[in-house]
Formats: C-alpha cells, structure tokens, sequence
C-alpha cells in the first residue's frame, strides 16, 4: 500500500512493456495495466499526473478514446505542461484521421486544434508544437497554413520536412544543400538529402550522402537506409 513502491513499480513495469513492444505477453500487459491503476489510486500527490500520462500511452493503441480524456483531465489540472498538450493535440488528430462519422471527426479535430493552439501559447518557438501544429493542418487540407506557420518559424529544417511531406522534393533540396553548404556535418541534414535522392531516383546523391552518413554515424540503422536506397534504384550489386 505505499505509495512509492507502488509508482516505482508501474514505472518498472510501463518502461518493460516499452522495450519488448509487441513482444509483450497478454500477462505482462495486464500486469502493467494494473500496476498503474493502483499506483494511481494510491498516489494523490504531483506523482499523480506523470502516472496518469504513463496510463494514457499505454491504453492510447487500444483505448484511444479513454486515453484522450485522461489527457484532457491533464490538462485541465496542469494547462501549462507542454507534454501532454502536444500528446493530446496528436493522439486527438489521430483519432479524428481513423474516425468515419463526421460529426465525431470534427469534434477530435477540434479538440487537437485547441490543444495545439495552447501549445504554441506556452512556446512559440517549440520544435515539437510546430511540427505536430503543421501536421495537424496538412491533415486538415491546409498545407498553406502549415507552410505559413513553418515559414514564420525560421526553422529550415521544419520548412524542408513539410515540403518531403508533400512531394515538393525540389524545393526540400534547394533548403538542405543550403544547409549543407554552411559546412556543419549534421546527420539530419545528410540523412534529408539521401531521402530526397532516394525519391527522385538519383543514383549518384545515393551514392554520395549514403557513404557521407555512414562514415559520419555508423549504425545500423544508417546501413539499413543505404542499402534500401540502392535497391530502391537499381543498384544490387552494390546493395
């Protein structure tokens, strides 16, 4: 019945659940599941709200409706935590995107413009607002609005990611090789450019930004991007 043991314990057990993913047993997920309701039930203090963000991701992929109104419930208690703002703005977006009634997809819609426009208040200048604000608009059909909101940013590496997203590779290239040129080694912009080559069929940037990006960061996942570009082209014998 304490109450630290009981939060260490749904902490120990969500983060489990996180590393194995789906690999998790249906006895690990209920365990899971009932370690935070109880942790929850005994907690009344600032630990509170941290569980109940925890509880809400992890019913979010099953019970996205439930998980939505806790993180209302959040944010009436705590309006300034700009965690939880932006998962809600995303989680509610999600589930007007999936929904099929009207009335029921402009109301979740509604719901994720208003968290994002309170998350923007807390921080204009948040990366994370921006973005999940712009992908918000382009799923409303307002990709001006979202450019327009980016533009405002400054952020040039919002502004290309909006344009990958729409199919605008041109206009993705001319902001990265921008970047590139200032001659900072940045694996996001290098890992950008061999996208955009990847979709534009460009044998030789293939070449050039996948061997770039592995001698910068050699990892698998970069390894795993190099040989998906050479395929992607034609390029077998060097995949």
């Amino acid at each position: 019945l304490d109450e630290t043991i009981a939060r260490d314990l749904a902490t120990t057990l969500y983060h489990r659940s996180q590393r194995l993913g789906n690999n998790a047993s249906s006895n690990q997920i209920e365990e899971t599941r009932n370690a935070l309701e109880k942790a929850i039930a005994l907690n009344s203090n600032s630990d509170r709200i941290g569980l109940l963000s925890l509880y809400a991701d992890f019913i979010a992929s099953t019970e996205s409706l439930r998980a939505v109104a806790i993180r209302q419930d959040i944010q009436r208690a705590d309006p300034n935590n700009i965690e939880n703002t932006i998962l809600l703005g995303q989680l509610a977006m999600e589930v007007a995107v999936k929904e099929s009634r009207p009335e029921h997809k402009e109301a979740f819609f509604a719901i994720a413009d208003s968290a994002f426009e309170q998350a923007k208040k807390i921080d204009p200048q948040d990366k994370r607002v921006l973005y999940q604000y712009a992908q918000y608009l382009r799923a409303r059909g307002q990709d001006e609005k979202a450019k327009a909101l980016l533009e405002e940013s400054q952020d040039e590496k919002l502004l290309w990611d909006h344009y990958f997203q729409q199919g605008q590779y041109e206009q993705a290239r001319k902001i990265l090789e921008q970047l590139y040129k200032k001659g900072t080694k940045d694996s996001a912009v290098i890992r950008g450019l061999l996208l955009i080559a990847e979709k534009t069929a460009d044998r030789e940037a293939i070449k050039k930004h996948s061997e770039e990006l592995n001698s910068l960061e050699d990892t698998f996942e970069n390894s795993f991007l190099q040989v998906r570009a050479y395929l992607m082209v034609g390029l077998v014998k060097e995949a």
